[in-house]
């Protein structure tokens, strides 16, 4: 039994299945650190990548807010006295005053503010002026033409409508009376002048709550604005804090955010080296102001004086309430600071106080304008200045600094206010996206928030490097998992092939031993009388001597071949001489199996060429070419074996060929046959004898004489061909 075991162990097929298994628990074994491993390399390269692009969105988002900060700090350093139509400008030489039209009072205004839709003001009393238009007094209209007059009035409305200020609030008497005038005119806007249009749509109520919040603070001093405007500022930051997008909608925007709250969540416990440097932070900053503005009383009786004189360049056109046309020189009228006359004329009183500007404020108009505003104190009374703008402000900022980025892997930007984008800037090509960066931004856009996002995490050359190196290992376990297993079964199917050789060869010299051994007892015993059965019993041990005499040469060979014990001796030969020995060789083989032998020349053979050979080697060569052909072919029905040889290549090979009329070779096995210890078939079911060498032993004496072997299937029969180089 535990024979059985064991030749079951040994079997073949059972060896290939634990070398198989084995082989997989190793590879198993390699592969599973391995991948852990380069997991944890990519892992990594991802998180440096994920950190470098949220790098690269922090720092486009600082560009932004500084962009944004700039443009707003003009703003925030505008003179009050600008948010009037009428300024004073101090000579501080000649010390006088000029009364002049403010910078802010043509149509359009003098702003480098993109989007800019109009400056306002709203005084102390509530009342809603915009610097293009003057204050209406009594019966005076500023002035203005009729056409320019309905064109700033409807500025103005635009600007109400916007703000959700009740017109009838803002408009007096005498506004209204304007108004009339100018209907009575029958003054018909071109349709193309949008901001002659009135604004009737209320988008929001926001600021209209601000204002009626924050109408207690009327009664505070200036000295007391800076910290009521703080708190107000926290108020205005709770209640109106951007919400962030739901996840619903940054998935309608093809915007993962997994990594980006893992990522968020890692950086709670230990946040990254990178992102703990302290950044500067732009910061629009309060002041304090000297405010030199005309009394509206003493422009009123200016004006009337003026009503009549000639227009100049720096003029301005002018009508009163009936739409009679007049203008006034204003740049060239000069008046005294003090309220002393120059010339002949009484001088305009000028309103002179400090105030205290607080930072500008920012609040969203539904989702197409913006207003930024500030508080500009007088003791006690505040006077709120501002401006709005449509959404060209962010565009023309943005677009530029996010264009500039074409080069990085930053795929979109969103700007972001209360849940809704109001604006979305994305390159070209980029569908599914990351989330990289986002974050609210720096007062007065405070509540609006700022996304980044990445088209992928791709690490550009230390990623394909990576690549490569995961490739090439991966190829290199497979190949090697494949390459062991292919030794390890060749081993295991050579160790087979041995055992069957040991075996085949054992029975190959102990049936002729047999068989010899007996006749011999016979003759000797002089048992057999007859002389035809004593020639055919000597002619046995005869044969058979022979045939053993071939095997043990052919073991012999092979083992001075794989041991390299003896080099072969070439010398040159002819081709005739090596014909008629070969005959004389094979002759023993033809006659025991009784085949007929036919030595074959070219037909043209008159010159005996030569070759170099070693003889035994040829002749060993051909005497077990001969012994397979008569093996293979025994169930031809013709029995015969060709012996010959013909030039090739122009006289330059000489190809010995040897060729039998049995069934051929199959194509699956013609290079097979050739391997040391293979015979093809199966052990169990084989008839046919033989050890599986004499092939290979052809094949091993030929290339140690520079010959080539090969075989052609022949119908029929199968034609083994020797070729050597012509000396």
């Amino acid at each position: 039994m535990k024979a059985t075991r064991a030749s079951r162990y040994y079997q073949p097929q059972t060896a290939k299945r634990r070398l198989l298994f084995w082989l997989l628990v190793f590879f198993i074994g390699i592969s599973l650190p391995v991948y852990f491993l380069v997991h944890k390399v990519y892992s990594q390269l991802e998180n440096e990548t994920w950190y470098q692009q949220r790098q690269q969105a922090e720092l486009l988002v600082e560009r932004i807010e500084q962009q944004l900060l700039a443009k707003l700090q003009v703003e925030q350093d505008r003179p009050i006295a600008e948010y009037n139509f009428f300024n004073v400008v101090e000579n501080r030489l000649l010390q006088s005053a000029t009364v002049n039209f403010s910078p802010l009072s043509a149509i359009p205004p003098k702003s480098d503010i993109p989007g800019l839709v109009g400056y306002f003001q709203v005084d102390p009393d509530g009342s809603f002026h915009i610097p293009a238009l003057p204050k209406f007094d009594g019966k005076l209209q500023a002035g203005l033409s009729a056409s320019s007059l309905a064109i700033r009035m409807a500025l103005k409305a635009k600007l109400q409508g916007l703000l959700a200020l009740p017109s009838a609030a803002a408009a007096n008497v005498v506004e209204q009376e304007v108004l009339r005038g100018v209907a009575e005119m029958r003054y018909k806007p071109r349709k193309d002048r949008d901001m002659a249009q009135p604004v009737l749509a209320r988008q929001t109520n926001r600021f209209a709550d601000y204002l009626r919040a924050n109408e207690q603070d009327q009664v505070l001093g200036s000295q007391q604005g800076a910290r009521v405007e703080d708190a107000k500022q926290d108020i205005i930051a709770a209640s109106q804090k951007s919400e962030e997008l739901s996840e619903a909608k940054l998935q309608q925007l093809n915007i993962a955010t997994a990594l980006w709250k893992q990522k968020q969540a890692q950086d709670k416990k230990t946040p990254p080296v990178a992102l703990q440097k302290n950044k500067p932070h732009y910061r629009l900053q309060a002041r304090k102001e000297v405010v030199n503005i005309p009394q509206q009383s003493s422009l009123s009786a200016f004006f009337k004086r003026n009503q009549t004189r000639s227009v100049s360049n720096d003029s301005v056109g002018l009508a009163d309430s009936n739409g009679r046309v007049a203008s006034v020189a204003l740049t060239e009228k000069k008046v005294s600071s003090t309220g002393s006359s120059l010339g002949e004329q009484e001088p305009v009183s000028i309103l002179s106080f400090e105030s205290e500007v607080s930072p500008l404020q920012m609040i969203t108009l539904g989702t197409q304008h913006l207003c930024f505003y500030r508080n500009a104190w007088n003791g006690k009374e505040r006077y709120i200045q501002g401006m709005i703008v449509d959404m060209h402000f962010m565009q023309q900022i943005i677009q530029p600094i996010f264009a500039s980025t074409y080069s990085l892997p930053l795929s979109s930007l969103l700007v972001v206010n209360d849940g809704e984008v109001l604006q979305q800037f994305k390159q070209a090509g980029k569908h599914n996206e990351l989330l990289i960066f986002r974050r609210a931004l720096l007062p007065p856009f405070q509540q609006m928030e700022i996304i980044v996002n990445s088209g992928s995490l791709a690490a550009g050359y230390s990623k394909q490097m990576l690549d490569l190196v995961s490739i090439v290992l991966a190829i290199v376990v497979l190949s090697g998992f494949i390459l062991f297993y292919r030794l390890g079964a060749g081993q295991i199917e050579l160790a087979k092939q041995q055992r069957n050789f040991i075996s085949s060869i054992s029975h190959e010299l102990k049936t002729p031993l047999t068989s010899i051994r007996m006749y011999a007892e016979m003759l000797r015993a002089d048992w057999v009388t007859d002389v035809s059965r004593k020639q055919s019993y000597y002619d046995y041990i005869y044969f058979e001597s022979e045939r053993l005499s071939r095997l043990i040469s052919n073991v012999l060979q092979l083992a001075r071949l794989d041991n390299q014990q003896k080099a072969l001796q070439l010398t040159e030969q002819s081709v005739g001489h090596l014909l008629q020995q070969v005959q004389a060789k094979v002759a023993a083989q033809i006659e025991a199996s009784q085949y007929q032998l036919n030595l074959l020349t070219p037909e043209h053979n008159g010159i005996d060429v030569g070759i170099k050979v070693d003889e035994d080697a040829f002749f060993q060569i051909m005497i077990n070419l001969v012994d397979n052909a008569i093996k293979f072919s025994k169930q031809a029905e013709y029995k015969s074996i060709d012996i010959g040889y013909k030039i090739t290549d122009r006289g330059k090979c000489l190809v010995f060929y040897v060729r039998d009329y049995g069934t051929g070779v199959e194509p699956q096995q013609m290079k097979k046959i050739f391997r040391l210890f293979y015979r093809a078939g199966d052990e169990l079911t084989r008839t046919q004898p033989g050890t599986g060498i004499g092939l290979a032993l052809v094949v091993q004496l030929a290339d140690a004489m520079d010959a080539q072997v090969d075989l052609l299937n022949r119908h029929p029969g199968a034609e083994f061909q020797v070729k050597f180089k012509v000396v």
